[in-house]
């Protein structure tokens, strides 16, 4: 695939309305980082989709794809309820005609202080 083409989502629902689809693509050799949780911490591309005249199909433009090799994506959809679910199956899309992906990258965690929220009116300092 080239950057530029079109991705679909088909998308459908027991009841109520879908508000938004968006999908997340992992790039080429790209590393998952978690935090003690288990939880991503890294922001990857993320893609808005459109609702088209079908109501079922969303799709978007891709024009990222600068690497060479396999980008993962996901799909995900939130209804008017506020639940969000995620594609069964992960996507994967090969892309050719790029430059070459690194081929290690890393990344530090680094624990940051803890702050301490004070309301405006505990605070010594002059109010606004």
């Amino acid at each position: 695939m080239q950057a530029g083409q079109t991705i679909q989502a088909q998308v459908g629902l027991a009841q109520g309305k879908v508000l938004r689809v968006w999908a997340i693509m992992i790039p080429p050799k790209a590393n998952l980082v978690m935090d003690s949780n288990g939880t991503p911490i890294l922001a990857y591309p993320r893609l808005q989709l459109s609702q088209t005249q079908d109501e079922t199909i969303w799709e978007t433009t891709w024009r990222g794809g600068a690497y060479n090799g396999d980008y993962q994506i996901t799909f995900y959809a939130e209804d008017n309820q506020g639940n969000i679910a995620s594609s069964d199956n992960g996507v994967i899309i090969s892309v050719t005609g790029g430059v070459e992906p690194p081929s290690k990258a890393t990344v530090e965690i680094i624990k940051a202080g803890v702050m301490t929220y004070l309301p405006p009116s505990s605070c010594p300092m002059a109010t606004l």
